[in-house]
């Protein structure tokens, strides 16, 4: 009996044993295909860092530099031993260092933050850059992981528009929710009206009344892309006379909103050359209609007064007819 009790907790024993052998050889697997998951996922993470369309970064509470891109040492001509002892205000122009350390806070604070800054690179030239931030919390810690993308194009063609709306010879406008956002010097030199007279106004507080309906038809065409013709129309400026005016908007983005600029031309001499040049048309008509009119007149005056002469030939003085044909 005690041999066959002791066979039984033999077998039981072997068969804990092959359990929990097939347990570890099951958590050995798991621990394999998680190793390899883990393998995958950080290759696939480095692959998807290294082609992010502009700089990368991981920064710590304390401003440490803790991961980035190639992007960025290619940026900014600092190797990889240099970051790794820098700070990250130490990529930014002294003037705008505070308000980068503002964002950095806010991040820690609100979540997220954008900020545009020039990158200081090692040879001391400068790069604008859109910054990106948002908070990532890892084992407890919290880290601002964001992007940054080269602003120089943008900035250049920010510019260039500039120039042209200050400097431009025609009226240049932004509307937005139908009111003047903003107006340039030749807007407020045709209409006579500041920009703080007219920003906040409604967009046709300038058009006379009776034209007021045809601008929005035409205003809603072009911006749908229905038509590409500017229309025009009268205003009135500040000085109380009644103009005209050539005008076409397009759609644009206004600090970050949907908006309408529009380009805007005072056509009131074109117009007064236009009538002259219509009338002096109407007049010449009417001219070659009376040349017209006159030398048929005369050819049927010829023919009367010839009929008249040969019948005065055919006649004596002293015939009752005679002085009809004299009258002719």
């Amino acid at each position: 009996m005690d041999e066959y009790k002791s066979r039984e907790e033999l077998l039981q024993t072997v068969t804990e044993l092959r359990q929990q052998l097939l347990e570890m050889e099951q958590r050995k697997k798991s621990q394999r295909i998680l190793a390899e998951n883990l393998l995958t996922e950080k290759i696939l993470s480095e692959a998807v860092i290294e082609t992010l369309p502009g700089i990368f970064y991981l920064v710590d509470s304390h401003g440490k530099m803790i991961r980035w891109n190639e992007a960025l040492e290619n940026t900014t001509q600092y190797s990889t031993e240099e970051i790794t002892r820098m700070h990250a205000l130490d990529f930014v122009a002294d003037e705008e260092r505070q308000r980068v350390k503002t964002a950095i806070q806010q991040v820690f604070t609100h979540g997220r933050a954008t900020v545009e800054a020039e990158l200081v690179a090692k040879n001391e030239s400068k790069i604008p850059y859109l910054l990106t931030g948002n908070l990532v919390a890892v084992d407890g810690h919290e880290y601002v992981i964001g992007l940054g993308i080269d602003i120089t194009e943008r900035r250049r063609l920010e510019e260039a528009f500039r120039d042209l709306f200050y400097h431009a010879p025609i009226g240049i406008f932004i509307i937005q929710n139908r009111k003047f956002k903003l107006v340039n010097p030749g807007f407020q030199k045709i209409t006579g009206y500041s920009e703080k007279e007219l920003v906040g106004k409604d967009c046709l507080i300038l058009a006379a009344e009776e034209f007021k309906n045809r601008i929005r038809r035409n205003a809603v065409e072009m911006l749908k892309g229905k038509t590409t013709s500017p229309y025009e129309y009268q205003f009135v400026n500040k000085a109380g006379e009644t103009r005209w005016a050539m005008e076409s908007v397009t759609t644009t983005t206004f600090r970050g909103k949907t908006a309408s600029i529009g380009y805007f031309m005072d056509i009131t001499e074109r117009k007064r050359l236009e009538t002259q040049l219509t009338r002096a048309q109407r007049m010449e008509a009417v001219g070659i209609l009376a040349g017209g009119i006159a030398h048929d007149f005369n050819n049927l005056l010829t023919a009367i007064m010839g009929y008249g002469e040969l019948m005065k030939m055919d006649l004596e003085k002293n015939d009752p007819h005679y002085h009809y044909t004299e009258e002719i």
